[in-house]
């Protein structure tokens, strides 16, 4: 696993559009070995995304009136 991130910013010349400023990348992660900060941060993102899961599944219950 590794991560990247690319700062924004709004296009000058095309409105609506988007330039990446830069990019940045960490190493490439050992899943099975991770260091307890990059082991904090994988368990936050899944904990994130199975909370948006679980939103997505509530709106739709919502909406279907279920």
């Amino acid at each position: 696993m590794a991560i990247s991130i690319a700062p924004k910013r709004f296009s000058q010349a095309e409105q609506g559009a988007f330039v990446v400023e830069r990019f940045f990348t960490t190493d490439w992660m050992d899943i099975a070995h991770l260091k307890e900060p990059e082991a904090a941060f994988n368990r936050q993102v899944q904990l994130n995304t199975e909370i948006k899961r679980k939103e997505s599944e509530l709106k739709q219950l919502v909406k279907t009136g279920v």
